[in-house]
This record gives C-alpha cells, sequence and structure tokens, in this order.
C-alpha cells in the first residue's frame, strides 16, 4: 500500500481510493482481531491439571505425614480441635465428590443430558 500511495495518478485513473481505504480499515481490524488474540494467549495459565494435581497429591501426603506423626509423637491430645475441624472438612469434601460423580454416572447413563 505505501508503494501504490505514491503512485497518485495512477490511484485516481483507476479510481482506486475507495478500495484501497477499504483495504486498510480491513487490515487495521485484522491487526486489531490479531492482537487481542494474541492477549488472550498471553494470558492464559501454564498449569496443566495432571502435572497440579500430581503436586497436590504429593504436598497432601506430605503434610498428612506429618500430622500424623505428630500425633504419634504427642499423643492423641495434640491439637485436638484441629483433627476434629479437619476431618469434618475432609468429610464434607468427601461426600461432595461423591454426590459430583453420582451426577457425572447418571449423565453418562442417560446420554448426558444432565450435565
Amino acid at each position: 500500500m505505501q508503494e501504490l500511495r505514491t503512485r497518485k495518478d495512477d490511484i485516481s485513473a483507476l479510481h482506486l481510493e475507495p478500495w484501497m481505504q477499504a483495504h486498510e480499515k480491513a487490515a487495521a481490524t485484522l491487526s486489531a482481531l490479531l492482537d487481542e488474540r494474541t492477549g488472550g494467549t498471553a494470558q492464559q495459565t501454564e498449569l496443566r491439571v495432571r502435572q497440579v494435581r500430581r503436586e497436590v497429591d504429593t504436598l497432601y501426603r506430605q503434610i498428612t505425614d506429618r500430622i500424623d506423626a505428630m500425633i504419634n509423637l504427642h499423643g492423641h491430645d495434640f491439637a485436638p480441635g484441629f483433627v476434629a475441624e479437619y476431618n469434618a472438612h475432609a468429610t464434607e469434601y468427601k461426600n461432595k465428590l461423591a454426590q459430583h460423580l453420582g451426577r457425572v454416572h447418571a449423565g453418562k447413563k442417560d446420554g448426558g443430558d444432565n450435565q
């Protein structure tokens, strides 16, 4: 387009100005869309569920092993409120997971309409 703009006589002889303006407008729109897509891609997370799940599972096991070790060292009275509250949360999340898996399983039986 820059080279074509230097040839004003040809532009006017061929009546190219409206076509050039339409092209420049479309090029600007395309450029804006590409910039938006690039920005969206840059904001995506680099985390991968499988890898993060492994890390979380490892850390969870480490935490529970340390709690078990402290209870073994100090007896069952070591942080009794914490253990009771932890067990309550663990039971609550276990029940929620079972409900979720039940809904997923029921949806597969029905052909997936429940999801």
